[in-house]
């Protein structure tokens, strides 16, 4: 039975961590399909896999994104 809890950081590392998974999924779904170089195509993977630490792990970031589901919520 689901229910209502303060949003907490654990939240917020789950957020990001479904969010970071569903990203790389589509990237590497569409990788092969990149006519993009070699280079590019590095860059590219590089971006998603520091996605999920740039975001979770820098604090100006988190302070950011909580502010943001405040405003929206």
């Amino acid at each position: 039975e689901p229910e209502w809890c303060l949003f907490n950081e654990e939240n917020l590392r789950i957020i990001t961590q479904e969010i970071w998974r569903k990203t790389l999924a589509f990237q590497l779904a569409h990788l092969n399909t990149d006519d993009d170089n070699d280079d590019v195509r590095d860059v590219k993977r590089r971006v998603v896999l520091q996605m999920r630490q740039k975001l979770f792990e820098t604090r100006k970031t988190k302070q950011y994104i909580y502010k943001w589901l405040r405003d929206i919520i």
